[in-house]
């Protein structure tokens, strides 16, 4: 029998169904119930399930609720990141609201993320695009794993997602580098001059602190950055790391230290008032003006860390030296940015592959020479009076 009666602790009647599955030749439990009439819906309601190929025992209700709703109790539960991670995040579920914002996750479909896509892409730049997904698909990964929705709206199937075009950066000259430098304000010469020569981040450069240096040794210690007026940790451990710096730049920063504006932070760069700097306010401030002053059409000041590295690996650095004073995660992503500038590996290649002609031109005609064969003095005797 498939209904069983059972005494509980509190001595009322209970009505425990199971029913057998013929496939996997086992009895499955459903529940337990008070009424006889219930436990017997509940077999009947088993016994349909399982002819039709599902479980016995039905799937509870779902929870449902809007894609907006989920992030912000996803948000919330969000200790282990950085605040300016946790802004990134925030920005992206804004940007995906007038999508599929009031949806409820079970009801998104593929058609809701395209549309989303082709609606970004219009207002947005291609790495946001791709941000912005990214993102998406974390809050729906949580879905899964809550039980709310049993797969991903786009079903695992790639989507047409805008190409980040890859910016390739032309080093500077030497004389460009003075210049850019030179046309920069006088209180601010020091940190592009320390940009260049130690190919710190923008925003690791703003967060030293004066404890980080040892300009008597020569060297200066990446520990913290400076996000948004507050100093963060760096994201990875190898952007912890030392570097070390030439003494022209040693000598501006002794003579930057003695003038510096006091702060609380004990920052070395500082606005004039003693405040963190901004970096909206000084690029619009600072180093568009500095740039366009040194006639350089287009620089960041992301590009000066590109031309502290092409020039390292220029002057015959190894690519793992590079990696480290770089701060990056492994060489590999060195190699990836920077592998095309490895020093004489154009006029190499192309020496060897004019060797490799000359020589294979020679072989050829060689054979050819060889293979012709030998006119007799009759023959050439009536080429010369054919051509008389």
């Amino acid at each position: 029998m498939s209904i069983k009666k059972r005494i509980d602790q509190k001595g009322r009647m209970r009505f425990q169904v199971y029913v057998w599955d013929s496939v996997a030749k086992r009895s499955l439990y459903v529940n337990t119930f008070d009424r006889l009439q219930d436990a017997e819906e509940a077999e009947f309601d088993a016994k349909k399930r399982l002819r039709t190929g599902e479980a016995a025992r039905p799937r509870p209700a779902r929870e449902q609720i809007s894609f907006d709703a989920l992030s912000q109790r996803w948000l919330e539960g969000l200790s282990s990141v950085k605040p300016s991670t946790h802004e990134d995040y925030l920005k992206a579920i804004r940007r995906l609201k007038p999508y599929i914002g009031k949806k409820f996750v079970g009801d998104v479909t593929r058609m809701d993320i395209d549309q989303a896509v082709s609606g970004l892409s219009l207002s947005y730049s291609a790495s946001t695009v791709r941000k912005t997904i990214t993102i998406a698909k974390m809050v729906f990964k949580v879905a899964i794993d809550w039980d709310m929705i049993d797969r991903l709206p786009t079903r695992r199937t790639r989507l047409a997602l805008p190409k980040v075009r890859k910016r390739l950066f032309r080093p500077l000259t030497p004389q460009e580098v003075a210049k850019l430098i030179a046309s920069a304000p006088v209180e601010w010469r020091v940190f592009y001059l320390l940009l260049v020569t130690t190919g710190l981040r923008r925003s690791e450069g703003w967060g030293l602190v004066v404890s980080d240096f040892d300009l008597d040794a020569g060297f200066v210690h990446v520990r913290r950055q400076l996000v948004k007026g507050h100093l963060e940790d760096l994201k990875t451990d190898s952007a912890q790391r030392k570097i070390p710096i030439p003494a022209p730049t040693i000598k501006a920063l002794r003579e930057h230290l003695v003038h510096r504006p006091e702060n609380v932070l004990d920052l070395v760069f500082v606005t004039p008032e003693g405040k963190p700097i901004d970096a909206s306010n000084f690029y619009s401030r600072v180093h568009q003006p500095t740039r366009v002053k040194a006639g350089l059409p287009a620089l960041r000041l992301h590009d000066l860390r590109h031309q502290f590295c092409s020039q390292m690996l220029a002057s015959g650095r190894s690519v793992k030296y590079v990696q480290t004073v770089a701060g990056h995660a492994d060489a590999s992503t060195t190699l990836n940015i920077y592998g095309w500038l490895l020093p004489g590996e154009e006029e190499a290649a192309i020496a060897d592959l004019e060797k490799w002609l000359g020589m294979e031109t020679r072989a050829i005609y060689g054979r050819l020479e060889r293979a012709l064969p030998v006119p007799s003095r009759r023959t050439a005797r009536s080429c010369q009076a054919l051509a008389a």
